[in-house]
């Protein structure tokens, strides 16, 4: 992809100073907004340089969806626009340049971070996934390595690059074998075309593995699957345990979510924290999380009985659209219904399947405003008892049944992201809950159930 001349103006508006670097989907360039007088990146994929269509859908993605992200570790989105030549067509994307090193560039220089330093900058990154995760749907960076993060001067980090969020990871960029993400810190499953936020953890792993011993994750050799990054670093059993979690090979044993990870890392210098503690729980059971801030969750239990009750959720901003939309579907059937009942009935026929498009439209929207969840799990017995609009569901069964409680995929994706709820796992059926919740909601669930469970036996 051939760089742009420096002085370059674009859009009669930005003028290009430096190139800063270059990736899958675009060249970034430092430039002048001569409207805000102020330093910005721009990044800038040509039509010419393009060889796969996808790549422009991956840059129009990233635009998009830097455009709705509002947190201080995530570079402010300015604009976006193309504009053409005659020679070519330019697709831009503006953003706040960040200043600072790349924390690739930190270490090629020779810098060896302490132990202490690893753990601030581990912080920092997981508490921008618990905002990635937070959303509704939740969203996979599903590219975290050192190029991508950048340390500002007063220590503070920033992700970039989000061109690969939400993209599907056997697509390939520049017409070459590389699947989108990088190899080294993408994990098994991301080779394999799947993905999950346990695979930005795991990035987040082998980031800190490269932080700590100088070397890249693929130069490393593995134990059973697993990077062995013990001989290579100088760090204490406590935080080699925690990031043996983050690098397991199989998404189910990582930790189940951002804030999960995050948890267990604050804990980690309690007089009361067990290495073996970790080593020997699942991705979900690790620890106790308090109740997130705002939820309208009610769970209160004792070392013989819980209770969980998820109140009606109220309508969020993430179903307004859907609101909107289904009204205007339903009123629509009203009138053709209200029209034809006389008329010609027949036709009332021709209308049911568009009845039942309604009905499912309404569905999310009845049970944010009006379901209710109650689960008790006592010693011996637990009762699931759903109810929406009069419509109540009922389930029993024997405590010692319960195999697991879970967040996975409920099978419903937007915008190709797939969304999640609880799962309580009975023998060999699968109850889902929570549906409503975000997942930073999910995953508190799922660790207070888990815990629970496992104090039982």
């Amino acid at each position: 992809m051939s760089r742009l001349p420096v002085g370059t103006v674009l859009n009669d508006r930005y003028e290009l100073d430096s190139p800063l670097g270059q990736g899958g989907t675009g060249t970034t360039y430092r430039a002048h907004d001569r409207q805000s007088q102020q330093t910005v990146a721009i990044k800038i994929l040509t039509l010419s340089g393009t060889t796969d269509w996808k790549i422009l859908d991956l840059f129009e993605r990233e635009a998009r969806i830097l455009a709705t992200l509002q947190h201080l570790g995530i570079p402010h989105y300015r604009d976006y626009f193309q504009t053409e030549t005659s020679s070519d067509c330019y697709f831009c994307l503006v953003r706040d340049l960040v200043e600072g090193q790349p924390l690739d560039q930190l270490v090629e220089q020779g810098a060896r971070l302490s132990e202490e330093e690893v753990v601030v900058i581990a912080a920092q990154v997981l508490e921008i996934l618990v905002y990635l995760q937070s959303l509704y749907p939740p969203l996979i960076h599903r590219d975290i390595k050192p190029q991508n993060l950048i340390r500002q001067t007063d220590g503070q980090l920033q992700l970039i690059d989000f061109g690969s969020v939400q993209a599907i990871a056997r697509e390939t960029l520049l017409g070459s074998n590389t699947f989108v993400g990088t190899l080294g810190y993408m994990p098994p499953e991301q080779l394999q075309g799947q993905s999950s936020p346990q695979s930005d953890l795991y990035a987040v792993g082998a980031t800190l593995v490269f932080l700590l011993t100088g070397r890249s994750p693929d130069q490393l050799q593995r134990q059973r699957l697993r990077i062995d990054f013990r001989p290579y670093a100088k760090i204490s059993d406590r935080l080699a345990t925690w990031l043996d979690q983050l690098l397991a090979p199989l998404p189910e044993e990582r930790f189940g979510s951002a804030a999960i990870a995050l948890q267990a890392l604050k804990v980690l210098n309690r007089p009361s924290f067990s290495p073996s503690a970790i080593a020997s729980s699942s991705s979900d059971t690790v620890l106790s999380l308090r109740k997130p801030a705002g939820s309208k969750v009610e769970l209160t239990r004792s070392p013989q009985r819980l209770r969980l009750r998820i109140p009606p959720q109220g309508l969020r901003l993430s179903l307004l659209g859907l609101a909107g939309f289904a009204l205007f579907w339903n009123v629509l059937l009203v009138f053709f219904t209200a029209t034809f009942a006389v008329s010609a009935p027949l036709f009332l026929l021709f209308l049911l399947p568009f009845w039942y498009v309604g009905i499912m439209l309404m569905a999310p929207l009845c049970l944010a405003l009006f379901g209710q969840t109650i689960l008790e799990i006592g010693r011996d017995r637990f009762q699931l008892h759903m109810t929406a609009l009069g419509i109540s569901k009922t389930l029993r069964g024997q405590t010692d049944d319960i195999n697991a409680v879970e967040v996975a995929h409920s099978g419903i994706r937007i915008n190709d992201v797939p969304l999640y709820t609880c799962v309580l796992q009975v023998g060999i059926n699968r109850h889902q809950f929570g549906f409503m919740l975000t997942t930073i909601e999910q995953d508190w669930i799922a660790a207070e159930l888990q815990q629970f469970l496992q104090q039982l036996v």
